[in-house]
């Protein structure tokens, strides 16, 4: 009896597993739900190179920045709606105050998403790392 309890306990924790590895959900109730891995995760229109096109063509390298020699990357954490639109925007990895906020102004601007999707092919709202690096060149 014990090894058939075991077996079941087994077998769940593999199910589990697979759900997780393409629709891992964040806890919220059925509106509120945030994936972390959706089945299909969100795009921007055009892709990854259209996004940083999109960044690096509204970015303004902060003064006080350049002045103090102020480099890094920063990451946001977004949350792509269901309708494609942006919301909580968190800083996950901050460089500085003023990299950061430049970062958090430019990704304001950005046009809608393509959502993400759930197994069924349902959009969903789901969450997006969004790094972004910033680079002072040299004179050499």
């Amino acid at each position: 009896m014990k090894a058939i309890l075991i077996t079941i306990g087994f077998l769940t924790l593999v199910f589990v597993a697979k759900a997780q590895q393409t629709d891992s959900v964040k806890k919220g109730s059925a509106d509120t739900t945030i994936y972390d891995n959706p089945a299909t995760p969100p795009e921007f229109p055009g892709g990854r190179t259209k996004l940083y096109a999109a960044l690096y063509k509204n970015v303004h390298y902060p003064a006080k920045a350049k002045e103090d020699n102020i480099q890094g990357i920063v990451v946001l954490d977004i949350v792509i709606e269901k309708d494609g639109s942006i919301t909580n925007i968190t800083v996950k990895k901050s460089v500085a105050p003023v990299l950061d906020n430049e970062v958090i102004r430019i990704v304001k601007l950005l046009p809608k998403f393509i959502p993400g999707k759930d197994k069924n092919g349902q959009p969903v709202r789901s969450y997006l790392d969004l790094p972004y690096s910033f680079t002072l060149a040299t004179d050499n």
